[in-house]
């Protein structure tokens, strides 16, 4: 009786153990937010608003850049192509590489009813971009990913309501 006794505990063991591992290996499983096993960030990207959504003057903006860069967000608007104003410094970036800022389509009297579209710019050097700097398109060093000294994101599309 001992003996089955010692067989059914080592057969629970051994079954809590492949058990246990099994699970583990399920992906996302054991990726915690933030942990070192979680993929890194490589591109940069407005994350709100949403694209098509309504803005107004001022409108807050959340993005993400890869680690290492300095953020800028940008506006361009659709009537003054190719034409992309630089705007206020972004002051803080999160360890996840989030932050929040702020971006002014139009002036505060112009500008209702038209789109702008809005980009985040990344770069390794803090003054490569200065605020109300106007850039003549997509600068030729700018990529789409972090392999490169300058990254930009994909643009989202606005709409100015107030």
């Amino acid at each position: 009786m001992r003996r089955i006794s010692r067989v059914v505990r080592w057969g629970s063991l051994w079954v809590t153990l492949v058990g246990g591992l099994a699970i583990a290996a399920l992906p996302g499983f054991a990726q915690a937010p933030g942990s070192a096993r979680q993929q890194e960030v490589l591109a940069a990207e407005v994350l709100e608003p949403k694209d098509s959504a309504q803005v107004g003057y001022p409108e807050a903006v959340k993005g993400r850049v890869p680690a290492g860069y300095w953020a800028f967000l940008a506006v361009a608007p659709l009537g003054a192509a190719p034409r992309i104003w630089i705007q206020s410094p972004i002051v803080a970036v999160k360890k996840d590489g989030t932050f929040i800022g702020q971006v002014w389509p139009g002036t505060k009297e112009a500008g209702i009813g038209d789109k702008y579209n809005l980009f985040v710019f990344a770069h390794k050097d803090k003054q490569h971009f200065r605020e109300g700097q106007v850039l003549m398109g997509i600068p030729p060093e700018c990529g789409t990913n972090a392999t490169q000294e300058c990254v930009v994101s994909d643009h989202i599309t606005v709409v100015r309501t107030r």
